[in-house]
């Protein structure tokens, strides 16, 4: 949910988003069809979309690692 509205903000801009969640990145940056994740599916199309785009560029950071993380 959060990398959905970091999109919505960020649609104007290019920019790279750092995330701990390996799970989220991979749904926004893969094709292929995860059937537990059916019921956000059009968040993770939504989000990549823009990667495909070349909007945004997601990359994974370590949570300790971030200065700041938001919840």
């Amino acid at each position: 949910m959060a990398l959905v509205l970091e999109t919505h903000e960020l649609l104007w801009l290019r920019i790279l988003v750092l995330m701990h969640n390996k799970s989220a990145i991979a749904m926004a940056s893969n094709q292929g069809y995860i059937s537990r994740a059916r019921h956000i599916d059009l968040r993770a199309h939504f989000v990549r979309g823009h990667i495909e785009a070349g909007g945004i560029k997601v990359k994974y950071i370590p949570t300790n690692n971030q200065s700041t993380v938001y919840y």
